[in-house]
């Protein structure tokens, strides 16, 4: 009887201790396979996983999400990423006007990279020459688009001077320079309208700034904000010393939200050359009811930097023409009908560079039909009712300069 007891006793024992050893063993393996969900799988995207630590080259890439998205992954792990996340709800919004600006300061038009390039400053800006405050949450997130070729001293000048004055503004911002490829004509509205698209599918910005790259501002005063309306930044500059050349004035620099440019469907694509591009904005936002926005005077002062005609950049002669009928064309001619390959992104240190691409006679045959006539193509002159003017024969008129009969 003693041995059966003593028999019973140790079965259930030898059972305690298996379920004890069970337990023990599911919870170490519930807290591993939490422990490798949290490091090894990774958020959906278009890119693919990473399995190593090595940071990607920031070279070219055509995929702009799947770049961006890798560098984020490798950079920083999702607990960090959330903890910064909760650490940025908790901060307060930038200052409308913050304590550190200067207002106006003394520049000149000789000035060099150099003199105004700060270390400290550039030591604090991302690859691709993106910045965002760390003690608190700007109102907007703004991108810098600048139409570029062959400026280099001039390009070198404006970004490091941005750098400093958009740091002390307290703007999350990122600063992208589109170049134009030769042997095309340079095409200011088509690069900005390409760079609003690269922009937006790398930041998801909500304020786009279309920046000459050889308008240097003096006055930190001037926030590189958008507003209700869209917002002319540069009132005058040393080409034009007494105020705008004229009221409908809108070049240089001016700023529009992301609800703005789709609004009035960016600018027109088909400017090849210099001049008109801004004037058929202000046609555009004229026809889409918006009211243009200027700081003062003394606050929206630039500087124009010297240099000479561009070969590849000359006058457009038949903008006026062209301008005639841009509230006809706004709906078909802008961001959604714009044609280019971009061959090269780089995420360089001071600001993201993209090379573009397109061809001019595809470019205006993308637009449909423009009511133009042999007459008034070659004069210049605006136009009231004129009959179908057929597109083949206006892309031998950009090509040849003269219409053939």
């Amino acid at each position: 009887m003693n041995l059966n007891k003593i028999y019973f006793v140790s079965l259930q024992i030898t059972a305690l201790c298996l379920f004890i050893t069970m337990a023990y063993m599911s919870s170490v393996c519930y807290k591993g396979s939490r422990r490798l969900t949290r490091n090894y799988i990774l958020p959906t995207s278009r890119s693919c996983c990473l399995t190593n630590s090595k940071k990607p080259k920031p070279a070219t890439t055509t995929d702009v999400p799947s770049y961006t998205s890798r560098v984020s992954l490798t950079n920083t792990s999702e607990q960090s990423r959330n903890l910064k996340w909760d650490q940025t709800r908790l901060m307060k919004k930038c200052q409308v006007q913050p304590n550190s600006l200067l207002g106006r300061f003394n520049i000149t038009k000789y000035v060099t990279a150099a003199e105004v390039s700060n270390n400290q400053t550039n030591m604090k800006v991302k690859y691709g020459g993106v910045y965002r405050p760390s003690n608190c949450v700007s109102e907007q997130t703004v991108a810098i688009i600048i139409p570029y070729r062959d400026r280099e001293e001039h390009l070198n000048i404006l970004v490091n001077l941005l750098h400093n004055i958009l740091q002390r503004q307290q703007l999350q911002y990122g600063i992208y320079v589109v170049e134009m490829a030769l042997p095309v004509q340079f095409n200011r509205g088509l690069l900005a309208n390409a760079g609003f698209l690269n922009a937006h599918s790398i930041g998801n910005y909500s304020c786009y700034i279309i920046h000459d790259v050889d308008l240097i501002p003096v006055n930190d005063h001037n926030i590189y904000k958008c507003g209700s309306s869209p917002k002319h930044l540069s009132v005058t500059n040393t080409k034009f010393p007494h105020g705008l050349p004229y009221p409908e004035y809108v070049g240089g620099v001016i700023a529009l939200s992301h609800e703005q440019y789709i609004k009035v469907n960016g600018f027109s694509n088909l400017f090849f050359g210099w001049g008109g591009e801004d004037d058929d904005l202000y046609k555009r936002m004229e026809a889409s009811s918006m009211i243009i926005e200027r700081p003062p005077v003394h606050t929206g002062t630039y500087i124009a930097l010297p240099h000479k005609m561009d070969s590849s950049n000359p006058p457009n002669p038949y903008r006026d023409v062209l301008m005639s009928q841009s509230a006809l064309r706004k709906d078909r001619d802008g961001i959604t009908s714009v044609q280019f390959s971009r061959k090269a992104l780089e995420f360089r240190t001071l600001y993201t560079w993209m090379l573009i691409d397109c061809t001019e006679s595809e470019v205006i045959q993308n637009v449909g039909h423009v009511k133009l006539t042999q007459e008034t193509f070659m004069q210049g002159k605006h136009l009231e009712k004129q009959p179908l003017f057929n597109m083949k024969r206006v892309v031998k008129v950009v090509q040849r300069g003269k219409v053939e009969p």
